[in-house]
């Protein structure tokens, strides 16, 4: 239905469709489309439903949603998608973030983030999927296979304990039934993740594994621990907007908090990775064998005075075992170089061998290399240096 004024009325009327590609949509309205039974079948980015400041309404159906295609699309104030009898939606997996179907996708209104918990949902459905107020996806169940997808948010701040489906429904009147195992819960996007429960990275069903993180920060104000070798406990790049223009460093946060432990005892591990972010720790941070702590690349492509940042904070300790370093900088010959740099203001310790307390390589003049007066770098094994410059 085209222009907010149009209108179509069939509630006898089946659609039975197949849509492919990222420009096609099953039903899309910018007005009022009320229909009967809504069968539709998206893949390779295409949409199954698109209420573009306009209303749907179905008695139900049997959908499915493919690899890299969207359930549920609203865009504007008056967006309403309502479905009046039973809906079976089948959200097909894939083997990366780029290739699964995905079930929801929620913006939090507004210049900051929103708080993205139950309540918060509940109105979510309500406005989204409401009739007369009340959310109509009590009709919906939704079949997700592993590798899906069950929600895409933007803009929104959360509590590691509340991504758990089970956790996030719990109380929540009108909300789908959920089938499956193996899939991801969330993709947040722009969005700030508190990790407030302790998270076990050798284990594939924690709810920490079971996010997708992009273009986002994270605070851990917990322990994150892991044995297995490459492991990341926190990592995230900044990326482009919507303009071709670099975001703000500040777009990655990536905090250790006072009190937040990392413990890697895996080689080849990272404590925090951050492309053109903040990284800050106030808490610990222990990596093994040929390992690092802290790791930022800064490619100078944000748009903000202040590029990537390491700080660690008068109560942040680092432990580092041999052959690793405790904060690895690198700056990309590229963009336009702004302030920003590696401060110390903590301790890095090791006993270990071959170790290296901070390294620093870039060839811009902006970027400051400092140990403080709180700072302590203590290395007592052989062939250790404290601070390594180049560029």
């Amino acid at each position: 239905v085209k222009g907010a004024t149009g209108s179509f009325t069939g509630t006898g009327t089946n659609v039975n469709a197949k849509v492919t590609t990222d420009k096609s949509v099953g039903l899309y309205s910018q007005g009022t489309l009320n229909i009967n039974k809504a069968n539709i079948t998206a893949t390779d980015g295409a949409i199954n439903f698109f209420a573009d400041n306009g209303r749907i309404i179905t008695n139900g159906g049997i959908t499915e949603t493919g690899q890299k295609s969207l359930l549920f699309y609203t865009s504007g104030t008056n967006a309403d998608i309502q479905i009046n009898g039973p809906m079976l939606a089948t959200i097909k997996g894939g083997p990366t973030p780029s290739t699964r179907g995905a079930a929801l996708y929620y913006v939090s209104p507004g210049a900051t983030y929103g708080t993205f918990n139950t309540l918060a949902i509940q109105t979510y459905f309500n406005t989204t999927f409401g009739n007369g107020g009340a959310s109509t996806l009590g009709n919906l169940t939704l079949n997700m296979e592993q590798g899906s997808r069950l929600f895409v948010a933007s803009n929104v701040e959360m509590n590691l304990s509340n991504t758990a489906a089970t956790n996030l429904m719990s109380g929540i009147t009108g909300a789908p039934t959920i089938t499956g195992s193996d899939y991801k819960t969330f993709m947040l996007y722009l969005s700030k993740l508190k990790v407030n429960q302790a998270v076990d990275l050798n284990n594939a069903s924690d709810a920490y594994n079971q996010l997708e993180i992009a273009n986002s920060s994270i605070e851990n104000a917990n322990t994150m621990t892991g044995s297995q070798n490459r492991q990341v406990a926190m990592a995230q790049e900044n990326g482009l907007d919507t303009s071709g223009n670099g975001y703000d460093a500040s777009k990655v946060t990536l905090t250790n908090a006072a009190g937040g432990s990392i413990t890697l005892t895996g080689e080849e591990s990272t404590g925090i990775y951050a492309k053109r972010g903040k990284i800050v720790n106030d808490g610990n941070i222990t990596v093994g064998k040929k390992s690092t702590a802290i790791y930022l690349i800064e490619d100078n492509q944000g748009a903000g005075p202040v590029a990537g940042t390491v700080e660690n904070n008068s109560s942040g300790i680092i432990n580092i075992g041999e052959d690793s370093t405790g904060i690895y900088y690198i700056a990309e010959a590229t963009g336009t170089p702004a302030t920003g740099g590696v401060y110390n203001h903590g301790k890095i310790l090791s006993s270990a061998d071959n170790v290296i307390g901070m390294t620093f390589n870039t060839p811009h003049a902006t970027k400051r290399f400092v140990n403080d007066g709180t700072g302590v770098i203590d290395l007592t094994g052989q062939n250790s240096t404290a601070m390594y410059a180049t560029g």
